[in-house]
């Protein structure tokens, strides 16, 4: 009720007309109605405007997208340029690339770490080159390559 006055003053506005102004004397919410004034309509409106806001604020504050995040690691570091991923709409152009389509079916996460920084064998192949990005960019990337399980 305390909130409906305050807004009943703060409506009591200044209105021109014929070039003079007049003030709105309405001192209750009674007035307001019978004048045909609808506040309860404003307020609800109000309320529904926040709460969108609101949520909609919510929903892009604690969605994580890992899929994404680990895709744009792969192309940001260029990746592509000796890897594709078919399955994910991702082409090197070189013609001899490795496709990772399928890297997530039959690699551990250790094991990934391990190979793009170089201390581990895949093969009997070293990785051509270190990761250069963060550890974290890194966890996200190998979480995002065991993803890929589509067969080729």
């Amino acid at each position: 009720m305390f909130f409906i006055k305050i807004i009943v003053v703060f409506t009591s506005i200044i209105k021109e007309k014929n070039g003079t102004l007049i003030v709105n004397n309405y001192t209750s919410f009674s007035d307001y109605k019978t004048k045909g004034f609808k506040m309860k309509n404003i307020i609800i409106y109000l309320v529904v405007v926040v709460t969108i806001v609101a949520l909609y604020g919510f929903a892009f504050a604690f969605t994580g997208n890992p899929e994404g995040d680990g895709k744009k690691i792969f192309t940001d570091n260029k990746c592509n340029m000796c890897h594709t991923i078919q399955s994910q709409g991702i082409e090197s152009k070189k013609s001899d690339a490795v496709d990772l389509s399928n890297v997530g079916k039959d690699k551990t996460a250790e094991l990934l770490n391990k190979y793009l920084k170089k201390e581990a064998k895949v093969n009997d192949k070293d990785h051509k080159s270190s990761f250069k990005g963060s550890d974290e960019d890194l966890k996200i990337l190998v979480d995002w390559l065991l993803t890929l399980k589509t067969e080729k």
